[in-house]
């Protein structure tokens, strides 16, 4: 059989091109290191601390509510039908009243939600559900005040439960807000029933708070912010450049996330990238994203986020535009259901609905409501032609004006938002 035989200056040939390759990946391999251990500063505003704070008072009054024996009627798993039996409201709203009482005791407090900027801010999750139990609690009680003929009771623990909601979005960012969202929704439920039966003095006093709610509420751009604030930090804490050098398995999780966005070409720019460049382009979007929300409500978003894996993992299919959506639907709500009460105290004082909104003001309301969702216009407001009845609406989501014709469930699809259809 014949040899096959390797010349020595071939042999040294290939040994050089292995040599070389070697030499090649090893620089480049240095490189990648360089470039993503480099000690480089971010600054973040820190976060910022109050005396006396709302916020655990009400995670406590939650937690009292978890330890009740007689369970609201919510959250009982036999109950399928709606409004439950007296007696199992009953129960629970004698029960419930230390944590009701803890809850009020705060409402006049400042408030600052828990700080989501550290990487274990997951720990958070039960404070989250404290609150919305205690939100459930509120429904059930004043569901019972409605059910036992005292409707103004029902608004005001209703109202209530409402400024708790919008206190615990103030200094935090989308998930503290989107809890605080769904808090103030949960007290809101089945709220409208009650308006047409109050005094004309139960309509002032609940006109106020309405009021106090809305000056609570923090404006969106301020949540943006701040949630801008807590995705830069723990990018930093994940990177560990805050004065520090990083480790090599920063590089290896960088890589790692780049390729789990199914893109070689993000997984490689976010190799070479400099960290530091990196997360000044995101500071810089969270900054035009935070002036773009203090504008009208809009879709969609001018804004584009920088396209950085970490920055496409947090913002998948316009987050943001769909949080700001659901924000300006809360505020519509808010604003609808003001609206209506200050049109049903105008009946109760006059005999007769406004002809039009402008009747309203200064006595009723402070000014003309305007549609949150159509800029610089009010809400839309008609009487019928004898006059007996009214539609109040705002355009909606699509800001398309549908002639009051009411949006599906859980406002879905086309329509508008109508006052008397606000039970989702």
């Amino acid at each position: 059989m014949a040899r096959i035989r390797i010349g020595k200056r071939a042999a040294r040939g290939c040994c050089g091109c292995v040599t070389f390759g070697v030499v090649i990946l090893a620089c480049l391999f240095g490189v990648i290191v360089y470039i993503n251990t480099r000690p480089i500063t971010v600054t973040v505003p820190p976060y910022p601390t109050i005396k006396d704070n709302a916020y655990p008072i009400f995670v406590k009054a939650g937690e009292m509510t978890e330890k009740m024996k007689h369970v609201n009627p919510s959250d009982d798993p036999n109950i399928t039908t709606f409004p439950a039996p007296l007696r199992n409201y009953a129960l629970a709203y004698k029960e419930s009243l230390p944590a009701i009482k803890l809850m009020e005791s705060a409402l006049n407090k400042p408030c600052l939600a828990q700080s989501d900027r550290s990487l274990l801010s997951f720990t958070n999750m039960r404070g989250y559900e404290h609150l919305r139990n205690l939100a459930r609690v509120v429904c059930d009680d004043a569901e019972y005040f409605s059910l036992t003929g005292h409707p103004y009771q029902a608004i005001q623990l209703r109202l209530e439960g409402m400024k708790m909601g919008v206190m615990t979005a103030n200094g935090g960012g989308l998930l503290p807000h989107l809890v605080s969202m769904a808090v103030e929704a949960i007290c809101r439920l089945n709220m409208e029933k009650d308006i047409p039966k109050l005094t004309a003095n139960q309509y002032a006093k609940v006109e106020k708070e309405f009021q106090i709610i809305q000056r609570k509420q923090p404006p969106f751009s301020d949540i943006i912010r701040e949630e801008g604030n807590n995705f830069i930090s723990q990018l930093i804490q994940a990177f560990k450049i805050d004065n520090k050098r990083g480790e090599m398995k920063d590089v290896m999780s960088c890589i790692a996330l780049g390729l789990k966005s199914h893109s070689v070409t993000i997984a490689i720019r976010e190799i070479f990238q400099s960290k530091k460049v990196m997360l000044l382009q995101d500071q810089g979007y969270f900054n035009t994203l935070t002036q773009e929300t203090t504008q009208s409500y809009h879709k969609p978003l001018f804004t584009k986020p920088p396209g950085n894996a970490y920055m496409q993992i947090l913002d998948p299919d316009n987050l943001f535009g769909q949080v700001w959506q659901k924000y300006t639907l809360n505020s519509a709500c808010d604003t609808l259901e003001q609206t209506e009460t200050a049109i049903y105290w105008y009946l109760r004082k006059t005999g007769r609905f406004p002809h039009s909104l402008r009747k309203l003001v200064p006595r009723y309301l402070p000014s003309i409501p305007e549609d949150p969702f159509n800029y610089d216009k009010p809400l839309i407001y008609r009487l019928n032609s004898k006059g007996e009845s009214f539609l109040l609406y705002s355009v909606g989501p699509d800001q398309v004006d549908n002639g009051g014709k009411p949006m599906k469930r859980y406002w879905k699809g086309s329509g508008d938002m109508v006052a008397g259809y606000l039970k989702d």
